[in-house]
Parts: structure tokens; sequence; C-alpha cells
């Protein structure tokens, strides 16, 4: 190998590194990751940044033009990176040009697309919700996605592959939880989304649909109000996350439950939840602990998202029948 063909081969590689950088940039911006860890990822690429890679890759992408973030969250994005780099990094025409689009784009729901990196056998894949990322939306919390549905997840992903496995989730929200599981776990029977907001169920058949393929069987939406109740079958694993947030609905939630647990004692739950509220989530433990058999599932690493900072408890409960 000559001169020229040893820095070319190099030049090769600084670009594939470069590349696989600002993809990696790309995918916090579909994850709708604050401004400022873009920016900050962007300006650590200076002086080899290429602005005009970086717009085509990370913001340009067919995911980001299919279903782009909030514009609000474009917009936030775009002006914190050209007020990061104006002034000591020479920039083109394409990010501004980038701006002056979401500028005049409509304003939308906004779509977050999380990666996820499996490590029990699936493989990486990408999971895309339609979401509101306002506190709450329409009458209802359930149009986001919430901190516990990830530690839900760190737990359940390593569960074994749900062979045959029936689940059904409490208040699924946009769906982050079940989709994840679905497409990492081709061999589970069914996972059961429930809500009793329109437009939560509304937004789960959407986001099922963007997800899945139209043939998929697997995956299924269903009305549960808490008060009401339900039919559970057998050896179903009941699943919530983020569900224990106000006392006024802790004696629905916990009848639900142990309701569910004594029609069938070969089934059991898992909850998760960030403690926002010391005595509302005391109140839940004491009366679900009344009733059922509760344990505590320690998460120590988080595999598949970043660890979540906040009180958080993630228990195990089973009927006492069993």
């Amino acid at each position: 190998m000559d001169t020229r063909q040893k820095i070319q081969r190099e030049n090769d590689i600084d670009n594939e590194g470069i590349l696989l950088k600002i993809k990696n940039i790309g995918e916090q911006y579909l994850a709708c990751r604050p401004a400022r860890e873009i920016a900050d990822a962007v300006e650590a690429l200076l002086p080899d940044l290429d602005e005009v890679m970086l717009v085509e890759v990370a913001f340009q992408n067919p995911t980001a033009r299919a279903f782009p973030p909030h514009k609000d969250y474009r917009l936030s994005v775009l002006k914190t990176l050209i007020s990061r780099l104006d002034g000591h990094w020479d920039l083109g025409d394409a990010l501004y040009t980038e701006l002056s689009t979401a500028m005049s784009a409509e304003s939308h729901e906004g779509f977050v697309t999380y990666s996820i990196n499996e490590k029990c056998g699936s493989g990486p894949f990408h999971v895309t919700l339609k979401e509101n990322r306002a506190f709450a939306s329409q009458g209802t919390t359930g149009l986001k996605s919430w901190p516990a549905s990830r530690i839900l997840l760190e737990v359940l992903l390593r569960l074994g592959n749900f062979s045959g496995r029936r689940i059904l989730e409490l208040g699924s929200g946009v769906g982050l939880t079940g989709l994840c599981v679905l497409k990492a776990r081709p061999l589970i029977e069914s996972f059961t989304f429930t809500d009793c907001h329109a437009a939560v169920l509304d937004t789960l058949r959407e986001n099922i649909q963007i997800n899945l393929s139209n043939g998929d069987t697997r995956a299924r939406v269903q009305l549960l109000d808490w008060c009401v109740g339900g039919h559970i079958s057998d050896n179903v694993l009941i699943v919530g996350a983020d569900i224990v947030f106000d006392r006024d609905i802790i004696s629905s939630l916990v009848n639900l439950i142990t309701g569910f647990l004594t029609q069938n004692n070969s089934c059991e739950a898992i909850i998760a939840n960030i403690i926002r509220n010391n005595d509302t989530y005391s109140t839940f433990r004491t009366a679900i602990k009344n009733h059922c058999i509760v344990d505590t599932i320690e998460v120590k690493e988080f595999w598949y998202f970043d660890k979540v900072i906040d009180d958080y408890e993630v228990i195990r409960i089973k009927s006492k029948l069993k």
C-alpha cells in the first residue's frame, strides 16, 4: 500500500467513525433527548464536523421524515445547535435551511423513536410512538411514555422468551412496554394493551399499526375500567408501569389486581412505579400486601435504557392461595 492509498484509507476510517457518531446523534434526536445533550455530542465532533452529513443523516433520515418529533422540539434542537456552533465554527446553509423548514412545518403531536439494543436474542430494534409530551392531554396522562415503563422493560426482557405466554398490561399509555416486548419476543402468544380512555386506546391502535405488521394478531387493545373489573384466563402475567399516582384510584386498582389473582391463582403481576409521593405509594403497597404476597424485584443494571435516577420500586404480586 503506497502513501496515497494509506492516507485515503485513514480518511475513510475517520469518515466512518464520524458517520457512526452522527447516526448516534440521530438516534438521540429521534428519542427526543434534551437539546443540550445533542448539542454537546455535535460540538464534540469539531473540528471534523460535516454539517451537510449531520443534517442529512441525523435530521433527514427516513424515520425522521416519516415520524418527526414535535415541531417545538425540532426548533429547540436546531436553535440550540446553531447558537452553540455560531462564532467558533464556520456554519454553512444546511442547519439554517433545516431550521427554516421546521419553522414552516405544521404543528403535530409528534413522534418519539426509541432504539433498543436487545441483549437477550432478538438483536437491536426500534419502536416509534405517537406521543404528547405534555404532562396531561385530553383529560388523561396516558398519551406519553413514563419512566417506569423503561424500568418495567428492564425486568421483562430478562425473563426469557415468553414462549406461549400471555401478558395483560394495566394502563398501557402509548404502548412502549408492549411494543418492545412484542418486537423482542416473537414467541409470545399475546400482549393485551388496556386503558379506560378512548383517546389512549385510539393512540395505542395507531402505534401498533406503525410498529407491527397488519397480520400480527398477538397485539390486542381492550377497554378496561378498574372500577368495573373483568375476566382473566389462565397463566396471564399482569404488568403495569407508573399506575400508582393518585390516592383516589388505589382501592380500585388493588381490587382489580386481587380480583384477577383470586379468579386464577396461576396468574401473577409485576408492577413498576416511580415513587413521587411516599404516602400514596405506601398506601398502595400496604393495601396490596394485605391481600397478596408481595416481593421486591431489584434492578441492579440498566441494559436497554439510561439508568432511571428517580426513587422507584418494582414488585412481584402473587395470590396467597397459590
